[in-house]
């Protein structure tokens, strides 16, 4: 989640004497030129501390900071930024910061390498700790009030900028409910509860504080500040990130907080939308319709108006949807915000949508046509609008359940789900839900699933306790364990069978991932390996696998990091490697534990296409697992984020360490095929680089037999008896150069 290149703005200060340590003189003149507020300045928002050579206030309310000790205004995010070296910290004079039980957040970016703890901001009473500390404890965000806290996840030690912020209801308590962390714009707060209630006191002798603790003299940060701010307000995801972006508390100009929220499904026929207006809103343009297409254009039929409230009534005679809101439907609507004496006026939001349901149950799971499921399955759905009672017809001939005979109806349930019961091994079952809402039955639709087959895997390596092939295909909701255990997984989400390095694989779009729900991996400080192929051009944070127990951090947490590097991790600590993964290619990545490891890159090594990846580093963190949630691919369900966007192929787990020369032979797959190909798959190399072809033989390999053409399915299906061309011929030497050479833009 690291920011590696921000953004820079032109400042109102010159980037002049930003090395030399300064005395905190000032003119008024020079004052009022900086901080004088801007129009339509948001009232919720406290104090501004932007560091561009100075440590004024530009939020209008004049709550200027004062330096103690000989801090440094060096490069920052947008224009300067604050150094702190450990003897340095800034008081906001006679301000004593929100108190009581009033909302608040916090924002600023942060940079910093050490793994102390560090205060961020500080406010309030040390007697029953009924204060504020914002800090950075563990190498991740923390905050603190009375003896409860709240944590985040993100390791912000790494010498990166980080843009970190806070979100504190009103009446809080110390819970992950109630308190809300952000890392670059995206939730990072870890689930906790805690009943301890916030009621911050003010502090008679200490004012708030920035890079300190005050009422205990210690607790200094050791980095740089830039742009920190504090509101009275609970700022929402949007407005973090509009802060993140533009930095300065620039007011959000846009309409936010919908409700029904985003997404939302309401079981009425009508509904009373709201929001909350832009800093700048005088009135409201306001759209609404069945299409995304039309609202996010703003034809003229989905015009609802322009209006001074910030609410619009749907579904009633004289409002839009004057029949009532239709079941089965999605509605979409959008607020552009409008202020006439503004040049910028007006700005566009984001189009919202919510949905009612049909009369028909829906979203059934297994879905029609579902293959590999589990003979253990729970049916599930979602009822039909107004739904009573849920009519269940379940059995093994389609007839029957179409019929809707006496043998195949199970009975009226009032919940949404319904086991069967044992089913046999590779059968095809049929099931449908009929609805009634107290006026009538709505008929469902048939679908059908097949269960898992019988398989016998041999264990033909003891140390291989789990290998996810991913070769089931379209309509598969399981995924099969080759390694002869039994661990297979479920499909959950949104996932897409696809052609993978070798066979299928899985693409998953950021929400879907497979979860072997009875296999915890493997504990303790037992030794591992873990391997796979993995296609990606994204660049945020994204899991690979993911097992154990998130408290405590007694979990492996195998990922792609922000900047595109392979890490591998438990508790507090991980090793990285160097090499950047989201080029949108295939790599095999992999990564070593050894037994009773530290996070440290002498117990744990990163491998990225066989070769050795890891970055030195120390970190004493033992690698300590405990049993919780099964082993995951592609997301962290412990958080439910950090979803991958991208395929993966050919999963594996071992209960010991993997050599290097291990590893390269579990990148082959399958040793009697030629292998490492050049140009590799994917690739779009130019004329001169293309040729020769060239790849590693297979083993026992004497000779080979080459494939080329520009037609995929023709080179996959040609033999040695091809007369088309596509055959070249039986070979000797692993490199081939075609007569006709290849062309510009040739290919694929």
């Amino acid at each position: 989640m690291a920011v590696m290149e921000p953004v820079s703005e032109n400042v109102v200060l010159r980037r002049t004497n930003m090395f030399r340590k300064l005395t905190y003189l000032v003119s008024s003149a020079l004052l009022l030129a900086v901080v004088t507020p801007g129009v339509g300045a948001d009232p919720s928002l406290m104090g501004w501390w932007a560091f561009d050579g100075h440590a004024l206030d530009s939020s209008g309310n004049e709550r200027h900071a004062t330096l103690h000790g000989d801090p440094l205004f060096v490069p920052g995010v947008f224009g300067q930024a604050l150094e702190l070296d450990g003897d340095d910290h800034l008081t906001i004079d006679g301000y004593k910061g929100v108190l009581g039980t009033s909302p608040f957040s916090i924002v600023a970016w942060v940079r910093t390498t050490n793994s102390a703890i560090e205060q961020i901001m500080h406010w309030g009473a040390d007697v029953g700790e009924q204060r504020v500390e914002f800090r950075i404890n563990s190498n991740r965000l923390r905050i603190s009030h009375g003896s409860g806290n709240v944590q985040g996840d993100t390791v912000l030690t790494d010498g990166e900028w980080y843009h970190v912020a806070v979100a504190v209801i009103e009446n809080a308590s110390a819970s992950s409910g109630d308190v809300t962390f952000y890392v670059n714009g995206e939730d990072d707060t870890r689930v906790s509860s805690d009943p301890e209630r916030w009621n911050i006191v003010a502090n008679d002798t200490l004012d708030l504080t920035i890079g300190y603790r005050p009422t205990r003299g210690d607790r200094p940060f050791i980095g740089n500040l830039d742009e920190v701010g504090l509101y009275d307000k609970v700022l929402a995801q949007e407005e973090v990130q509009q802060l993140m972006l533009a930095g300065g508390g620039r007011p959000f100009p846009l309409a936010l907080s919908p409700e029904p929220a985003d997404g939302a499904v309401l079981e009425a026929t009508w509904a009373n939308l709201s929001w909350s207006p832009g800093a700048f809103a005088v009135s409201h343009d306001v759209y609404f319709g069945g299409s995304f297409d039309d609202v996010n254009s703003g034809t003229a039929d989905t015009f609802v108006g322009n209006q001074g409230e910030a609410t619009l009534i749907v579904g009633f005679p004289g409002f839009p949807a004057p029949g009532g809101l239709a079941t089965g439907t999605t509605y979409y609507w959008r607020v552009d915000e409008v202020n006439e004496a503004d040049p910028n006026s007006p700005w566009k939001g984001d189009v919202w949508s919510f949905s009612i349901p049909s009369k028909i149950a829906h979203n059934l799971d297994p879905a029609d046509g579902s293959t590999f499921v589990d003979p253990d399955v729970t049916l599930s759905w979602n009822g039909g609008f107004a739904a009573k009672l849920h009519n269940v017809y379940f059995g093994d001939n389609f007839d029957d359940v179409n019929d809707g005979a006496p043998a195949a109806f199970k009975g009226a349930v009032t919940e949404t789900t319904f086991t069967p019961g044992a089913l046999e091994n590779g059968k095809v079952y049929y099931w449908r839900v009929d609805e009634f809402d107290g006026a009538g039955t709505n008929e469902g639709n048939v679908v059908s699933f097949e269960t898992f087959p019988f398989l016998v895997n041999p264990i033909t390596d003891p140390n291989l306790v789990g290998w996810w092939k991913l070769e089931e295909g379209a309509g598969s909701v399981a995924v099969v364990d080759s390694s002869g255990y039994g661990r297979h997984g479920d499909v959950i989400g949104n996932a897409t069978w696809i052609a993978g390095y070798d066979g299928g694989a899985m693409e998953f779009d950021g929400s879907g991932y497979v979860q072997m729900k009875d296999y915890e991996g493997v504990l303790g400080t037992h030794a591992l390996s873990v391997s796979m192929w993995v296609k990606t051009s994204v660049t945020s944070p994204q899991q690979l696998l993911w097992w154990g127990t998130q408290s405590g951090g007694q979990r492996v947490e195998f990922r792609i990091h922000s900047n595109g590097h392979i890490r591998m991790g438990a508790g507090n600590g991980q090793v990285e490697g160097t090499t950047d993964v989201t080029d949108g290619r295939w790599h095999h990545v992999a990564a070593t534990v050894i037994d009773n490891a530290t996070n440290s890159s002498t117990d744990i090594r990163v491998f990225v296409d066989g070769q050795d990846d890891t970055i030195e580093s120390t970190d004493t963190d033992p690698f300590n697992l405990t049993a919780g949630l099964g082993v995951t691919i592609g997301f962290r369900p412990s958080q439910g984020d950090r979803g991958l966007s991208g395929a993966v192929d050919n999963v594996r787990i071992y209960d010991e360490v993997l050599t290097q020369s291990e590893i390269e032979q579990i990148m082959r797959i399958d040793l009697s095929l030629a292998w490492n190909p050049s140009p590799h798959t994917g690739s779009t190399p130019d004329i001169v680089t293309a040729l020769p072809l060239t790849w590693t033989k297979g083993d026992n390999a004497g000779q080979h037999d080459v494939y080329f053409g520009l037609d995929k399915d023709a080179v996959a299906n040609a033999d040695s008896s091809d007369t088309t061309g596509v055959y070249r011929g039986r070979q000797s030497d692993t490199n081939h150069t075609p007569a006709e050479g290849v062309e510009w833009a040739g290919g694929p």
